[in-house]
C-alpha cells in the first residue's frame, strides 16, 4: 500500500500505464459481479498528483487553534449526513460531542451515537489500529452499540428491499452477497500493494465501493467515509487537516447524483473528479478559517475574543469564501446547511456580520430597495481571491 505521493514513481506510472487497455484501470470490486469499478488512469493520477500539491501549499499545521474547530465541524457535518442528528438546537449537539469527548457518560440515543463514533474516530487515529476483517467487526459493534439493534440476528440490522436509501443501483441486498462483498472489499484493502494505484484515487475508490454495497440499515454512509479516511491514516504518516465532511454535506444532492450516475456502469471517473473537488474545497474552507483565526488574534486587543464560539469564526470564514461579491443572509444560510440541518441560527448570522461590520471587515451596501454586504478589508479579499473557486 502507498501513501499520497504514489505518483512520484515515474516508472511505476509508464509501466501501468503502457499495461493497460484504452488507459482504463479496473479494480476487482465489486467481487460478485463481472463489471468492475474502473476509471481512466492518467486521468486520475494527474489529478492526484495537483490535489496533493493543493494540499501541501495550503497545509494547516497540526497544532493550530483550529485543530478542535475542524474536528468538531467534521463530528457534526458526518452526524448531519447521515441524518443522525435531532434537529432541534444544534448548539446541544455541540456541547455532547465536547463533555462526552471529557469523559460524559452518553444518556440519550443522539448521545450514544456521539460517544461510538468519538470512539471510532479515537481508533482509527491510532496508528496500530489496521484494517482487517476483526478490528472492522468491532467498529461495527461500537457504531451500533446501544442502538437497539440486535448484531446476533443479521436480518435486525443488515440492509433489505424495505430498507430506505438516497443511492440508486446498489448491490442486491442478500445477507449473503452483502457478506460475501464485505469479505472480498476487505481482502481488496487488504492485498493493496506497491502495485495498485494509491492516494485520494484509492480512499474515493473504497469510499465508493462501501456505498455500492451498503450493507446496513443505518451507519452505512458513515462506515463508508471512516473507510476513506482509515485507509488514509494507514498509508499517510502526516494527513494534512482538512474538513471534507462539511463539503460533501453542502453538496449533498450532487454527490448522490454523481454516485448514482457512477453505480450505473461501475465508472467512478466523474465520481472521483468531484470528490477531489470537495475535498478541495475543504481545504480551502480550513485554510480560510486558518488565516482569519490568525488575522483576529493578531488584531485583538482585548482580553474578550471578538469571535468566542467556534461557529462564529466558520460563519466568518463562509462569508469571505463565498464566491459572489453581493453577500446576502440567505446565501451565508445556505452554505452551512447540511440536508435538513442548519448549522448556524438566524441571530449568529446576524450577530457574526455586525460584528464584521464594526471591525469593517464587511460594508453594508443597498440597492433597488435590496440591503448586501461586500468584503471592505484587505486581507480578507486576498484570501478570498487565493482560495477562489474556479
Amino acid at each position: 500500500m502507498v501513501g499520497l505521493d504514489y505518483f512520484l514513481n515515474d516508472k511505476w506510472v509508464k509501466r501501468t500505464s503502457k499495461n493497460l487497455d484504452n488507459d482504463m484501470y479496473f479494480t476487482n470490486l465489486p467481487v460478485s459481479h463481472n463489471s468492475k469499478f474502473h476509471f481512466t488512469f492518467k486521468r486520475q493520477v494527474s489529478s492526484d498528483r495537483f490535489l496533493y500539491d493543493y494540499l501541501k501549499a495550503y497545509e494547516v499545521p497540526r497544532d493550530s487553534n483550529i485543530s478542535k474547530d475542524v474536528k468538531l465541524m467534521d463530528f457534526l457535518s458526518l452526524l448531519a449526513i447521515e441524518e443522525n442528528l435531532d434537529q432541534g438546537d444544534y448548539t446541544k449537539t455541540v456541547q455532547s460531542i465536547i463533555e462526552i469527548d471529557s469523559g460524559k457518560k452518553p444518556k440519550t440515543r443522539e448521545e450514544f451515537k456521539i460517544w461510538n463514533l468519538i470512539e471510532i474516530w479515537d481508533l482509527i487515529e491510532n496508528d496500530s489500529f489496521q484494517i482487517n476483517e476483526d478490528n472492522y467487526e468491532l467498529i461495527v459493534h461500537i457504531l451500533f452499540r446501544n442502538m437497539g439493534f440486535d448484531l446476533d440476528i443479521k436480518a435486525d440490522y443488515y440492509r433489505n428491499l424495505k430498507t430506505s436509501t438516497p443511492f440508486k443501483n446498489l448491490l442486491n441486498p442478500q445477507t449473503k452477497i452483502i457478506d460475501k462483498e464485505i469479505q472480498g472489499f476487505l481482502n481488496y484493502i487488504k492485498n493493496l500493494n506497491q502495485k495498485d494505484i494509491g492516494g485520494i484515487t484509492q480512499a474515493g475508490v473504497i469510499l465508493n465501493a462501501f456505498l455500492f454495497i451498503y450493507p446496513y440499515k443505518e451507519f452505512s454512509i458513515t462506515l463508508a467515509f471512516i473507510f476513506a479516511r482509515w485507509y488514509l491514516k494507514r498509508n499517510s504518516w502526516n494527513i494534512p487537516i482538512v474538513n471534507p465532511m462539511h463539503s460533501f454535506g453542502i453538496h449533498w444532492d450532487k454527490f448522490i447524483k454523481k454516485v448514482n450516475e457512477s453505480f450505473e456502469k461501475l465508472n467512478l471517473d466523474s465520481l472521483l473528479e468531484f470528490e477531489k473537488e470537495i475535498i478541495k474545497s475543504g481545504v480551502n474552507d480550513t485554510y480560510c478559517l486558518y488565516l482569519f483565526d490568525n488575522f483576529i488574534q493578531s488584531d485583538q486587543s482585548g482580553t474578550t475574543p471578538v469571535f468566542p464560539k467556534f461557529i462564529d469564526k466558520v460563519i466568518a470564514a463562509k462569508i469571505i469564501l463565498l464566491n459572489t461579491n453581493v453577500l446576502k443572509e440567505e446565501k451565508i444560510a445556505n452554505s452551512l446547511q447540511i440536508r435538513n440541518f442548519q448549522f448556524a441560527k438566524e441571530k449568529e448570522i446576524k450577530s457574526v456580520i455586525q460584528k464584521m461590520l464594526d471591525l469593517k471587515f464587511l460594508a453594508k451596501k443597498e440597492e433597488k430597495q435590496s440591503s448586501f454586504f461586500e468584503l471592505n478589508d484587505q486581507f480578507l479579499q486576498k484570501i478570498r481571491l487565493l482560495l477562489k473557486e474556479k
